[in-house]
């Protein structure tokens, strides 16, 4: 499989988690077999990849109000209100769809677990905070579904109704369990839960208040 890559950028703004997304087009190729002997060259048939179109609302922002230092306690973390938003991926032909998720700030997110995403620095080597993604309510042309997740890309997981999502895991649709079902339309909330770090964690205090800044990439690959 011949794959390309289309990268859409998303700018983070005034405390703003921004997402940036990557689609992955991949198109399958059969050759005909021929008499090796004559020294023909056999004609490749190509069978196009399908197109498809990526539906984030608010072009993948999720804004928060301006953080207050008053937010940020001495020894406790601060929950912010979880956001979602409904994304879909529109395509002209039936396809599979699987994604991945990147952290752009992952220097700023929790070691050792790979379901939390960095909000940036503050305060020098101060960490902001961090967030969750969670990924749910699938469906395929307008068909409940599920979600699988795989450490392989080529191998459909155990599926599941929402998933915290890992920068290590392969996330797809499916109807079925075991299989990565195909679909012209697909669709999934996609939710953000940020906390704020305790004054520990921030370097100190922040006198002049902060802005989020978390940036993630998400990678959405479809084929034949």
């Amino acid at each position: 499989m011949v794959a390309n890559k289309l990268t859409r950028y998303i700018f983070v703004s005034n405390s703003v988690l921004g997402i940036l997304i990557t689609l992955m087009t991949g198109f399958a190729a059969s050759a005909q077999a021929h008499n090796l002997s004559q020294m023909d060259i056999p004609p490749l048939e190509v069978q196009p990849a399908p197109s498809c179109d990526i539906q984030a609302p608010d072009g993948g922002e999720y804004a928060y109000a301006q953080l207050h230092a008053s937010q940020f306690q001495a020894r406790q973390s601060t929950a912010l209100p979880p956001m979602t938003r409904r994304w879909a991926v529109v395509c002209d032909a039936p396809t599979t769809l699987t994604l991945q998720v990147r952290d752009v700030q992952s220097s700023s997110a929790p070691m050792g677990d790979s379901t939390q995403f960095g909000l940036g620095k503050v305060n020098g080597s101060g960490n902001l905070g961090h967030y969750q993604i969670t990924l749910s309510h699938a469906d395929i042309d307008g068909r409940a579904a599920q979600l699988y997740e795989t450490s392989d890309a080529s191998a459909p997981g155990i599926a599941a109704a929402q998933w915290a999502i890992s920068t290590e895991k392969y996330y797809g649709w499916t109807e079925r369990d075991g299989g990565a079902s195909h679909g012209k339309l697909f669709a999934a909330d996609i939710t953000v839960s940020p906390v704020l770090n305790s004054l520990q964690l921030t370097n100190g205090p922040l006198v002049n208040g902060a802005e989020l800044n978390g940036l993630a990439e998400v990678i959405f690959t479809f084929g034949l």
